[in-house]
């Protein structure tokens, strides 16, 4: 971008792409228009052989009529004698059938005389025989050439048929004159225009236009037509050639135009937008540096150019001289009787004073010339361009007029100063720009010591001012250390005069501040105890900053404390060097009151700027160094997504990592309850010190209601409007008086809200980040960061299984419940899977339960979301370890039953998953296959690899996988085709919607089940809640049921006696509910419809059904 520096250039770059999308626009309309015409052309020709076509047929069916009339019904002498009258009726009917035809002929063996004819006319034929041509298809088939006919009053061509006896002479001729516009005519609604030519002699035979049927002299002709291809008439000696308007080109080029005109149009516009857009940030951009490069090289009092741009332009100014082979002249200013102006009128008049001096000085000095203010009274001036010895004192004379003149000031005073100078020559006294400033400094102090008694106000560097020069060598302010002992020294000696005015300089430098309206706002979120506290740190650090012991080192590290500071209150790198200035501008004024040598105040200036550099230098480095992490964690959060399974596992994560950024001290993500109050589901840093802070200050919970005083922090707003929200400081916006005092008391000063949806727009949750500063969240790179923030939690949600909106779990219920699961509240409840077949059971489900300290029972529906990846796998080992323990005592006691127990997709995809498996049947002595592992049919697997790597494991230890939840998703059949399931189980979703819509629903549980037993699995449906579900499951053919109708979820203990209890009567004759017979009645329908099914069919129970021990239908409904 260093090349593009100039507007035009700039301008040429960014308008490249809107010229390349013109053109592109233009070139594609082009194309478009050669579409158009190809379209066209393509139309004309389809149009043209249509027409051809048409004519033909009109042709080859008047030629068959001729010769089935000439043949079959006109006797062989028909030369000689009129037909019959039968005949002419049917010849009669025939032209009355046919307008197109004027008359039917027969006509002499030689063709030039009518015999007879259905229409009384002279007996000389239209045309002679010989000007008619034989067809080269048939050559009986005659056609003469178009002409007009007086008798038809129309232009007609005549077509005979010729009959001939068996030695091929001819016995006589039928025919008629065929009218041309009827022959011609034709129905079209586009602009065509044919024009018939006959080949024989390439006259026209005629031209049909608009519907109407002419002649070139006859019809109107467009000024210009466009010509399609010569098209052949088959079979006759025409052609066709098709014209057309080229309007009517340019009319299909516009008809589909207007969406691909809009899109290029607005293609066009958006891209000269956006180039506008990036042409005025590319000039704001500039502007901010031109703004910074000012301030950097710019006195802020004076607008003269300061210290730094001296030593950049005097260098320049000794090389431009050494090629023009000129002189140059530097002199050192200091003005005298200036500290009495501040000591009477103030230090406002002393600056209006210096700025109206520095107005008077530009006014006089060449364009050449060069004007700079050091500090206080204290300027350089560099002469350039002398080339005769009058110049210079021009040049002084002018200076000394300008500013002999009285100055006003503020309040209508008047004050008069005087001024001295030092000067030195290039190359005569030297040609190093540091040695002439040092040669100006001491002829200057030179000439304030002879203030009273020197014959001009400037003085020249030379042998009486050289041993001055030495004595104050150490001295030079482009030399003197601002750590060194001579720094300190002079510094020392100023710490008394320093302290009486350091208040007011705080004072002041505020009152300069507040003029700025970025650093009032900042101000002002501020409380007046803490701007109080504010003034009072700035005190501290002007002390620092003036100490004779400080060193470089110790000042960068308070600098980029105070930097730090900076950025999170939300103060940009441009404000704190415009800041800057003003400080330099207030203690150079401090510096110049100090009673001293001139050389002495001078020499502090130095010092102090030079510290100042320093200080601002390291702040606005360690600015720049807090703002940093912020997008760098963002990154870095979005390449470790892949790490997480579960929401909760990922929110906990990013709460705990997101606080250790700058500045921030808690984080929280909130969630309404039913009733409109948040609950905050994870916590990290100091918001549970913040929490019990808001208790002990009665403060409640916040509210989604937008009329209650705790429905106005940043959460609830950001919830009912989807935006973020922030609470600059808890101080200044009146809306957080209720929270203010539990907020301060733990360290928190502001507050940001992020609204956090998910991949369907709907809300989820909102984060909450608390900070250590006011205004800490108010910058747009702050904002930016937010909105990052939450694209990076909806992308994961987008993609996470735990995304679907579920009750908010209070934080310290989710705290408690991992706490009962890794502390021996974790109990496994059983419940039957019985076979529908022998009505017995075979297996039992493990169900998990948390029991509470209070006996309270918490099921899965509850706690499941609760846990992260790492509880789901303590989860499942610690299931599976009592499940297979009360199985081993089963097999001893009695029954011995089978042990199902779900399997998460997370526990699957673990490593040790196998292992853990393995080592709990190991432990057990438990027959693999007598375990059922049952995975979700909605689970979802990022690596299909991983996943199918680590069934093959599981199918390697001769467990059972178990598909649950069939029908609830869409990856079944899938599912079922790659991963070696031993059963399914129907989703007792489903089951339950059986009494609302009987026919589809028993349709399609049976078509589930038909589906597993045809892949050889066993099919077991669960949600069987009524005894009329359980018969229906039966007939349907179902292997195993499951459900309350059955029995319910019972503690391991009471299995046994269940068992023993148990019975299930089924009756195989008929159906007796009205389920059952909704699925009898399908079955049959399937049994028709796909007879190889009917053995299947037959082994169905087909019964009644009678559960003992089992609720009854009842107490279920």
């Amino acid at each position: 971008m260093s090349r593009l520096n100039t507007p035009s250039r700039i301008t040429a770059f960014l308008a490249l792409p809107v010229v390349i999308m013109l053109l592109w626009a233009i070139w594609n309309e082009f194309w478009q228009f050669q579409i158009a015409k190809h379209d066209v052309q393509a139309r004309a020709q389809s149009a043209g052989l249509q027409y051809a076509n048409r004519i033909a047929s009109r042709l080859d069916g008047q030629f068959s009529a001729l010769q089935f009339l000439g043949t079959a019904l006109l006797p062989p002498d028909s030369a000689s004698s009129p037909p019959s009258a039968k005949t002419i009726a049917i010849l009669r009917l025939y032209l009355a059938l046919h307008p197109s035809l004027y008359a039917f002929n027969i006509q002499s063996p030689d063709g030039n005389r009518i015999v007879w004819s259905t229409r009384r006319q002279s007996a000389r034929p239209i045309n002679p025989g010989r000007v008619l041509t034989p067809l080269s298809r048939n050559s009986q088939f005659l056609l003469g050439q178009d002409q007009y006919a007086q008798r038809v009053q129309s232009r007609v061509i005549p077509i005979r048929y010729r009959v001939a006896d068996r030695l091929g002479r001819t016995r006589f001729f039928v025919g008629t004159p065929y009218r041309v516009d009827r022959l011609l005519g034709h129905v079209d609604s586009a602009s065509w225009r044919f024009q018939v030519i006959d080949t024989r002699d390439r006259s026209v035979v005629g031209i049909w236009q608009g519907g109407q049927v002419g002649w070139a002299a006859t019809l109107s002709k467009p000024a210009a037509t466009a010509f399609g291809p010569d098209i052949a008439v088959p079979g006759y000696p025409f052609m066709i050639q098709v014209r057309w308007p080229p309007a009517l080109v340019v009319q299909a080029w516009i008809k589909g135009a207007w969406p691909r005109w809009l899109l290029e149009v607005l293609a066009v516009a958006l891209l000269t937008l956006a180039a506008w857009w990036m042409r005025r940030l590319l000039r704001q951009q500039q502007a901010d540096r031109s703004r910074l490069r000012t301030a950097a090289y710019s006195d802020p009092l004076t607008g003269l150019p300061n210290r730094l741009a001296l030593q950049e332009r005097l260098p320049l100014a000794l090389a431009q001289a050494k090629r023009n082979g000129t002189q140059l002249a530097v002199g050192y200013m200091d003005l005298d009787d200036f500290k009495p102006v501040n000591d009477t009128w103030g230090h406002a008049a002393g600056d209006a004073l210096l700025q109206s001096l520095a107005q008077r000085l530009r006014s006089c000095m060449r364009g050449t010339d060069l004007v700079a203010r050091l500090g206080g009274d204290e300027f350089v001036l560099v002469f350039e361009g002398l080339t005769r010895p009058d110049d210079l004192m021009a040049a002084l004379q002018r200076i000394h007029t300008a500013v002999e003149q009285p100055f006003a000031l503020p309040g209508g005073h008047r004050a008069q100063v005087g001024l001295s100078l030092g000067l030195t020559l290039y190359p005569d006294d030297d040609s190093d720009a540091d040695l002439l400033l040092r040669h100006a400094d001491a002829a200057l102090y030179v000439s304030k010591l002879h203030k009273a008694d020197r014959p001009h106000w400037w003085r020249l560097w030379g042998q009486d001012t050289q041993d001055s020069e030495e004595t104050r060598l150490e001295c030079n302010p482009l030399h003197i250390d601002p750590y060194g002992p001579t720094a300190g020294g002079l510094l020392e000696s100023a710490q008394e005069h320093f302290a009486a005015v350091a208040g007011r300089f705080v004072e002041r430098f505020y009152a300069a501040v507040a003029q700025e309206p970025e650093s009032t706002e900042i101000l002002s979120r501020l409380s007046p105890a803490e701007f109080i506290h504010l003034k009072a740190h700035q005190a501290k650090h002007l002390r620092s900053l003036l100490s004779a012991d400080l060193t470089e080192d110790d000042q960068r590290q308070r600098a980029a404390q105070v930097g730090r500071i900076h950025a999170l209150v939300g103060m940009r790198s441009a404000v704190v060097v415009k800041s800057f200035g003003r400080y330099l501008q207030l203690l150079s004024q401090i510096a110049g009151s100090l009673p001293a040598r001139a050389a002495d105040r001078q020499d502090l200036v130095h010092i102090l700027i030079g510290r100042l550099q320093v200080e601002l230098e390291a702040q606005v480095e360690s600015i720049q160094q807090t703002h940093d992490p912020f997008p760098q964690w963002i990154f870095r959060l979005e390449q470790r997504l892949p790490e997480w399974a579960h929401w909760v596992d990922f929110a906990r994560d990013m709460l705990d990592e997101v606080i250790k950024l700058p500045g921030l001290c808690a984080a929280v993500f909130y969630k309404p309850d039913a009733q409109g109050h948040f609950v905050y589901e994870f916590n990290s840093g100091r918001f549970g010190d913040y929490m019990r802070s808001l208790e002990r200050h009665g403060v409640p919970s916040l509210e989604l209601n937008r009329h209650s005083p705790y429905g106005q922090s940043p959460h609830p707003r950001a919830w009912r409007s989807e935006r973020i929200e922030t609470n600059p400081s808890y101080s200044s916006d009146p809306r957080m008086a209720p929270w203010k005092e539990a907020a301060h008391a733990v360290g928190i000063r502001s507050s940001v809200a992020i609204p956090i949806k998910d991949g369907r727009d709907h809300m989820v949750g909102v984060i909450g980040l608390y900070g250590l500063y006011p205004g800490q969240f108010e910058s747009a790179a702050m904002h930016a960061f937010f909105d990052s923030l939450a694209q990076v939690c909806r992308r994961f949600l987008q993609r996470s299984q735990s995304s679907r909106l579920r009750p908010p779990l209070p934080a310290q219920e989710r705290s408690h419940w991992r706490e009962r699961l890794f502390g021996g509240g974790l109990e496994m409840f059983m419940q039957p899977v019985v076979n529908l077949h022998t009505g017995k059971p075979f297996k039992v489900e493990a169900l998990a339960r948390l029991r509470l300290e209070d006996g309270q029972l918490i099921t899965p529906g509850q706690f499941l979301s609760a846990f992260g990846s790492s509880e789901l796998a303590h989860l499942f080992v610690l299931g599976l370890d009592q499940a297979l323990s009360q199985a081993s005592r089963w097999d001893v006691q009695g029954p011995s039953l089978d042990i199902s127990i779900n399997l998460p997709p997370e526990v699957l995809l673990d490593a040790d998953c196998p292992r853990w498996i393995d080592d709990a049947l190991q432990k057990h002595g438990m027959a693999p296959e007598r375990l059922h592992l049952e995975i979700l049919e909605s689970a979802e697997f990022d690596d299909d690899k991983r996943r199918d790597a680590a069934v093959q494991m599981l199918t390697d230890l001769g467990v059972r996988l178990v598909m649950d939840d069939l029908g609830s998703g869409y990856s079944s059949l899938l599912r079922l085709r790659t991963l070696p399931f031993h059963a399914v189980k129907i989703d007792q979703g489903l089951v339950r919607e059986a009494h609302k819509d009987p026919r589809r629903i028993i349709g399609f549980i049976g078509a589930l089940v038909r589906l597993g037993k045809g892949l050889g699995l066993m099919v077991a449906v669960e949600g069987l809640e009524t005894p009329d579900l359980i018969e229906a499951a039966a007939v349907l053919g179902a292997d195993g049921g499951q459900g309350y109708a059955l029995a319910k979820p019972m503690p391991a203990s009471d299995l046994p006696d269940w068992v023993r209890h148990f019975r299930l009567s089924l009756d195989h004759s008929n159906p007796q509910t009205l389920l059952g017979t909704v699925a009898a009645d399908w079955l049959r329908e399937q049994t028709v419809l796909l007879p190889q099914s009917r053995s299947e069919a037959g082994a169905v129970v087909t019964a009644p059904v009678n559960c003992q021990n089992a609720p009854t239908p009842d107490s279920i409904q």
